[in-house]
């Protein structure tokens, strides 16, 4: 454990020499700081130990019997709220590198394709629609990121939304379906359970190795009066 630490406080120092011109530039810094190179790789040490502790505790995963009973207990921590269930059109166009009458073009199209929405035909306005960053299909959440969440929520079923802006460009939304609060399945929610069940259980583990390292050190010296 100590040796990894080691090896990455000796990384940092290899990365530090980099920043100077030459040997004796980086030597002259540490002068005239008035630290050594020990010195500084010791205080790399100490400022990595943890980290390398928590690298290799984490490394053990959890037992995925374990992850269905925090699941199980905890079923309110993973309710979605009420959700959306939209198909996505994203007329792709970045003001930062588009002027002023291209971005005008864009919002065109995205109108354009609202009124194809509204008529029923999907098929004709995915023509105008990138692949990427949004799903074809994507379920919104309260919490759900790049999304005008609050206007789309309002939004009733076979309703159109948008076109709104973002920094990919026009996203203009179909309300496939309205969902009430409902509990995400163990699938979607268990990488996320398993980093909760590691932050805690390494806490309790770092706290333990910190009680029994006090405990070492301590020297109780006792007299006989009697």
């Amino acid at each position: 454990m100590y040796k990894k630490a080691e090896n990455k406080a000796e990384d940092m120092l290899k990365i530090l020499k980099k920043r100077f011109k030459n040997e004796n530039d980086y030597v002259e810094a540490l002068v005239n700081t008035g630290i050594t190179e020990d010195k500084l790789k010791k205080i790399y040490i100490d400022l990595n130990i943890v980290g390398v502790f928590e690298e290799d505790f984490k490394s053990r995963g959890i037992p995925d019997k374990e992850i269905k009973e925090y699941y199980e207990n905890n079923k309110n921590m993973f309710m979605t709220g009420e959700s959306v269930i939209v198909s996505n059109c994203l007329i792709s166009g970045d003001a930062r590198e588009l002027n002023q009458k291209q971005m005008e073009e864009k919002y065109n199209i995205a109108k354009k394709v609202v009124e194809l929405m509204k008529n029923k035909k999907f098929s004709e306005a995915r023509k105008y629609c990138a692949d990427k960053p949004y799903p074809e299909e994507d379920r919104i959440y309260k919490f759900s990121k790049g999304y005008n969440v609050e206007d789309i929520l309002k939004l009733g079923k076979e309703d159109i939304g948008g076109p709104y802006k973002n920094i990919y460009g026009y996203l203009v939304i179909y309300v496939k379906d309205k969902k009430k609060s409902e509990l995400l399945p163990l699938k979607e929610v268990k990488n996320e359970i398993e980093t909760i069940m590691l932050n805690k259980k390494f806490r309790e583990y770092l706290e333990d190795l910190l009680r029994k390292a006090q405990n070492e050190n301590t020297v109780v010296i006792t007299t006989n009066n009697s």
